[in-house]
């Protein structure tokens, strides 16, 4: 096992698009630019990957793009490589999306399911606001990581500065005051909408309807399955979005995950992505 690095992107690339993701090299190179990686190696050829995400106090670190090739499984790589990039942490919590075949690795690892993870897409439908509300404007990036911060407890500022050539981050007022803010970013040639915070049901909901005069093409969005309403969801379905996939929310540490920041009247409503919540 060895670190990786931004030069081995397109070698990850080759392994995730064996599982079928739509991670383009791009996303790899950013993606090793902002975590702490390992890769497991065999004959030189790049078999295992693990990324780890760390926020800006080390309260928390997600870890993700946890692949190891079909003909290498069942052999303990991930469990190594996952034990190795915990064991050099100096987070107090773990957080991670596990697909079902990965569900009973992370419990032998001590994380524990805590909730559910949807991913919806899908072509935007564009739809008539509801009145009252203020259109969507952009927001600095300074304003939505403080924003994010009121929402989830957490600092994750040097995460999302590192998507700031690649996004725009629209808001929602009213009154002059945020109800609902969300990162809308290119990855490839989609759009990934995330974090997605709201106030309310009612701002979320307006939030999305408005996002077709800002932003068009495929979008896909990754929302907590506990803050997203039967109402949010039958509005997601209205826009043109569609569940697509459900993921295990796992958690280890004392650290509260991210969407169950309780001492606000904000919402976490869509994590920035499956990888780094």
């Amino acid at each position: 096992m060895a670190a990786l690095s931004h030069q081995d992107s397109s070698r990850c690339q080759v392994l995730s698009q064996q599982e079928g993701w739509p991670h383009t090299l791009g996303d790899w190179e950013l993606q090793l630019t902002q975590s702490i990686s390992i890769g497991a190696f065999y004959n030189h050829e790049l078999i295992g990957t693990a990324l780890i995400w760390h926020c800006d106090d080390n309260s928390l670190a997600t870890i993700g793009m946890v692949i190891v090739a079909r003909d290498f499984r069942r052999q303990g790589i991930a469990k190594r490589m996952l034990s190795k990039l915990m064991n050099e942490s100096t987070a107090k919590a773990f957080s991670l999306i596990a697909t079902p075949a990965g569900l009973e690795l992370y419990q032998r690892l001590g994380f524990n399911t805590v909730g559910y993870i949807s991913q919806y897409q899908g072509n935007l439908n564009a739809q008539d606001p509801q009145s009252g509300v203020s259109t969507l404007q952009e927001m600095s990036l300074e304003d939505f990581c403080e924003f994010d911060l009121r929402a989830t407890g957490i600092p994750r500022a040097k995460i999302l500065e590192s998507f700031a050539d690649t996004s725009k981050i629209l808001v929602l007022h009213k009154n002059n005051k945020p109800i609902a803010a969300g990162m809308v970013r290119k990855t490839g040639i989609n759009l990934v909408v995330g974090p997605l915070i709201s106030a309310s049901d009612k701002a979320l909901i307006e939030w999305w309807q408005q996002l077709p005069h800002f932003a068009n093409g495929f979008i896909r969005s990754d929302l907590y399955c506990s803050n997203l309403t039967k109402e949010a969801a039958h509005a997601l379905d209205n826009s043109g979005l569609r569940e697509v996939y459900q993921g295990v929310l796992m958690h280890k540490g004392k650290y509260p995950p991210i969407e169950r920041n309780k001492n606000t009247e904000l919402t976490t409503y869509a994590a920035i992505s499956q990888a780094l919540g």
